[in-house]
């Protein structure tokens, strides 16, 4: 069975909870971005997701990825891994507000 935007969000919220460090919560838009095959999953805080305030961007190469098919939470360096990114054809997905396109 296929594994939806939302679960994939959840598994993301999962994964992170692990190892978050910080005194807000995680906050997981409701867009993101979508290959065949994987949902491209942002996380951060709703002071910048929401309040769009730049003192709350936090400057990182992970990518959260959950593979459409099984869950399973993948985090890529999209740095490293710069053709894997190209070859999936990422395209974005829900509606992004303007200060994050």
């Amino acid at each position: 069975m296929a594994v939806t935007f939302a679960e994939a969000k959840e598994a993301v919220r999962h994964e992170v909870s692990k190892t978050w460090k910080g005194t807000d919560p995680i906050y997981i838009p409701d867009w993101g971005c979508e290959s065949d095959d994987f949902w491209g999953v942002c996380v951060g805080v709703a002071q910048f997701y929401v309040d769009n305030d730049p003192a709350y961007e936090v400057i990182d190469d992970r990518a959260y990825l959950v593979n459409k098919e099984t869950g399973d939470v993948e985090v890529k360096s999209v740095v490293d891994n710069l053709d894997w990114f190209d070859e999936q054809n990422f395209r974005n997905y829900g509606t992004i507000p303007a200060f994050f396109k």
